[in-house]
């Protein structure tokens, strides 16, 4: 979906239905909190500038704003017209933005840190998303995925919310390292990853000194 097309959270009333599950589930609350903390080990200053691509309705801002970082060091950008008119209603001191992900118009190293959860699923191919990620993050990027086998990308198909449907495709991480390394060629690139509860795995992609590549922190979760 390209930022010429209708977004499927535009469809009428599926934005507003999306919003509150995320409102009314415990499960959707305990997963954000879960990422909040994650960030929370990276954002260690409230001068980092942070950009957060698929903002939503701000679930994630809620997070991060004022426990972890200024009010204008957090931007958020997303394609749906009614989300974002959620998030400006119900966070009124909070910079969120239309934007296409996989195109900012934002010069390289723009920000610290840039942040991408429960988006990569819903595209049918990830490597411009991740390249933007890269490009823009000066120190790194984050993002979430659901999980798949081992060396496997797999389409549980889509879901549907009303009248809107949505791509579901889960990645091990073995697939999505190659798709990492290439976001950012030629530079080293350190990777965490979390294991996070309704079957995503978090990416923490850090900068690093050495040679290029990918170099997993730890053992990476499938």
């Amino acid at each position: 979906m390209l930022s010429s097309e209708r977004s499927p959270w535009d469809v009428d009333g599926v934005a507003e239905r999306i919003d509150a599950y995320w409102r009314e589930s415990r499960l959707e609350a305990a997963h954000v909190t879960a990422l909040g903390e994650l960030c929370a080990r990276y954002l260690t200053s409230r001068r980092l500038q942070v950009l957060e691509v698929g903002c939503g309705t701000g679930r994630i801002y809620r997070q991060l704003v004022p426990r972890l970082l200024g009010e204008r060091a957090y931007t958020g950008v997303d394609l749906s017209v009614r989300m974002l008119a959620i998030a400006r209603r119900r966070w009124p001191a909070g910079r969120f933005v239309l934007a296409d992900g996989r195109a900012l118009a934002l010069a390289d190293d723009a920000v610290d840190y840039t942040l991408a959860f429960e988006v990569v699923g819903h595209l049918p191919e990830i490597g411009r998303m991740l390249r933007e990620l890269g490009r823009v993050g000066r120190r790194g990027f984050v993002f979430t995925a659901w999980r798949a086998g081992e060396d496997e990308v797999a389409t549980d198909g889509c879901e549907r919310v009303g009248d809107a449907e949505f791509l579901h495709r889960c990645y091990s991480s073995s697939a999505l390292m190659p798709q990492i390394a290439a976001a950012l060629p030629g530079m080293a690139l350190e990777v965490e990853t979390t294991a996070l509860g309704a079957g995503s795995c978090a990416y923490v992609v850090h900068r690093c000194g050495g040679p290029p590549g990918v170099h997993a922190a730890g053992i990476p979760a499938r």
